[in-house]
């Protein structure tokens, strides 16, 4: 999953970049200058790509991918310090805090939009697996609006 949101904010600092193929397959390649996650969340964040807040999550999201990648004391989301990590990331703190403030507003005549949307939070919010999986859908979401901005920016010049 990981890997994924990887591969989409290389696609948005190839969509911000000049379209010359060779220097961009050389600079991504895994001994270039941006073949690490790292460098490529680092990166985006400079050039103002996205937030803090964004860059502060993917930063997370390494950490918990090469926890499962390199640790053998790392069996689930659940254990430290995966767990911790999840805690602080932005985008789940959001997730939780509209999932609670759905909870306390809601009436029994609520309409289907709302009951759904309350559903299907407590359902992405009932444990740290399923929280990983909605940050990293959401951390993709971000990342292929933010390419789109970019390529339509591109095209107006």
């Amino acid at each position: 999953w990981a890997a994924i949101v990887e591969n989409r904010l290389t696609d948005v600092l190839r969509a911000y970049m000049r379209p010359d193929e060779r220097v961009a397959n050389e600079l991504f390649s895994p001994n270039g200058a941006l073949g690490t996650f790292g460098q490529k969340i680092k990166l985006g964040y400079m050039l103002h790509l996205y937030a803090k807040d964004l860059k502060d999550d993917l930063v997370l999201l390494t950490k918990i991918r090469n926890s499962f990648a390199h640790r053998v004391d790392i069996i689930s989301f659940e254990t430290s310090p995966v767990r911790d990590w999840m805690d602080g990331m932005t985008v789940l703190k959001v997730h939780r805090e509209l999932l609670e403030r759905l909870k306390k507003e809601s009436k029994p005549d609520d309409d289907l939009t709302k009951k759904t949307t309350l559903s299907v939070l407590s359902s992405e919010l009932c444990d740290y697996r399923n929280s990983y999986h909605l940050c990293i859908r959401f951390m993709i979401h971000k990342l292929v609006a933010i390419e789109r901005a970019l390529k339509e920016e591109r095209t107006k010049e």
